[in-house]
Parts: structure tokens; C-alpha cells; sequence
């Protein structure tokens, strides 16, 4: 189980695509990958092995007084429906995070978030030594899917090529990856997918280990959401922000 968490005076409207952008995005990453979002009364899912991301139920929502919907729990034990689910703002019940942990599920991490409105962005030039550049090809992809897979989302190197196909499969239009390089070593990723809201979701920010506290988790956002034109704000999620928060506020973060 995943909790988000996001400042209570984040805009309400924000607060609502902290769930609504995401869930666009495992939707929009399902299609593109020839496997759409499965929808049922209650909560959504999505399964995209072997890539280690986006097997995930979200979109909860079932009545008070209820249990977790039998159709979910059955699914879960019988390996239909991935066991992480991902909880918001908007899933419901209000206790639904307290049910599950009663239906024996465990806490795997809490995300947090930071919003940015893209007309008052203060641009932060990225070091010097860092060059960024858009995903293009397959070398790119799996750079990018080592440094996510090594730091953010436990996986083995065996699943990084299955990874790399679904980000490469999502039209530029709407999701982009950059991947920040020194000299020719991988350092940092940031990625981008905008909702139908006009929300910039900001994921996978991550830096190689041996480059870190260098500045670069700023420089991610010298080139944003808002580079098509088809973004107005632009929300960051990332587990374990901590110490990257102060570079995240010098590009405009609030959170």
C-alpha cells in the first residue's frame, strides 16, 4: 500500500490531480502498451509485466460500512490483480488506508508532493557541468529506467528493457522523459506527463547515487511541463524527497 500525501494549502483543485494525474498516466502508459487500464466497481488496475512499474490498483472508491470489494481481494490472492494499491486524496472511503491495513496489507511508502503554477516558475540554469537532454533512443531509455530502477523502483536489471518499452511507447505530445548527463555518464531522469486538466505530473525524479547533492535535482526543471505549451501548473511527486526539497523550491515548489 502507497499513501500520497500533499500540503493542506495545496489549491483543492491540485489536491485532486495529485490522484487524477497519476491515474491518467498508468491509463495513457496501459493503452500505449497494448494493455488498458481494467476498470471495475470499486477501483481501477493496471499490470504492465514485466515492467516493474505501473502494476498498481488505484481509484478506490466503495461504501462506507463495506469491506475491501470481494471481486479486489479475490483477484489480489489469486494473482489477477496486483497486490499494491495505491491510495489519495480522493480514494474512499476516508479510512479506506485503515481497512486495508485491517485486510493485512502493509505500508510501503508514503509519496509526498509539491506544486508549482508555471507563470511564476523562477528558471534555475542547471549546473554547468550537466547537460540535459529529451529521451530518443533505446540507449537513452535504458539510462534512464537503470538510474529509476536503481534508486526509486527495486528492480533487477533483467526488467529494465520491459521498463524502457512502456515509458518509449507513450507519444511525446504528452509524456516525455529528459536524461541528464556528465560527460558521458548517466547522472539524473525526470519525467513528464501532462493530464487533460492542464497538469504537468512530474515522476521519476532521481540521481544516480555517486552524483548526488551537486544541484542537479533543480536542474531537472530548466526544461518543464510547460516547454509544450499545454501545461499551466506542475505538480512533482517523489517518495523520500528529504534533503532535494531546497533545490526543489529554488525552481518554485511549494510542499
Amino acid at each position: 500500500m502507497i499513501i500520497n500525501s500533499v500540503p493542506a494549502y495545496t489549491d483543492p483543485m491540485l489536491v485532486d490531480r495529485v490522484d487524477g494525474n497519476l491515474f491518467e498516466f498508468y491509463a495513457y502508459a496501459a493503452a500505449a502498451a497494448g494493455k488498458p487500464c481494467a476498470r471495475r466497481v470499486g477501483f481501477s488496475f493496471v499490470s504492465l509485466r514485466p515492467s516493474p512499474w505501473a502494476n498498481t490498483v488505484f481509484d478506490l472508491d466503495f461504501p462506507e460500512g463495506e469491506g475491501l470489494p470481494p471481486v479486489l481481494a479475490q483477484g489480489i490472492h489469486d494473482g489477477s490483480i496486483p497486490n499494491k494499491v495505491r491510495t489519495g486524496p480522493t480514494s474512499r472511503p476516508l479510512d479506506v488506508e485503515r481497512r486495508l491495513t485491517d485486510a493485512l496489507f502493509v505500508l510501503d511508502d508514503v509519496t509526498w508532493g509539491m506544486t508549482l503554477e508555471l507563470s511564476s516558475r523562477r528558471r534555475v540554469q542547471p549546473p554547468p557541468e550537466l547537460s540535459l537532454k529529451p529521451l530518443e533512443d533505446d540507449a537513452d531509455f535504458l539510462a534512464f529506467t537503470g538510474i529509476v530502477s536503481t534508486e526509486l523502483i527495486p528492480a533487477g536489471i533483467e526488467a529494465w528493457p520491459a521498463f524502457a518499452g512502456v515509458l518509449a511507447a507513450m507519444g511525446p505530445d504528452r509524456a516525455f522523459g529528459l536524461l541528464g548527463r556528465v560527460g558521458d555518464k548517466a547522472a539524473c531522469t525526470a519525467f513528464a506527463f501532462i493530464d487533460g486538466e492542464g497538469v504537468g505530473g512530474i515522476y521519476f525524479v532521481a540521481t544516480d547515487a555517486t552524483m548526488r547533492r551537486r544541484g542537479f535535482a533543480g536542474g531537472h526543471h530548466e526544461r518543464d511541463p510547460g516547454r509544450t505549451g499545454a501545461a499551466r501548473r506542475g505538480m512533482l511527486r517523489a517518495p523520500r524527497i528529504g534533503d532535494r526539497k531546497a533545490g526543489l523550491r529554488g525552481s518554485g515548489f511549494q510542499g
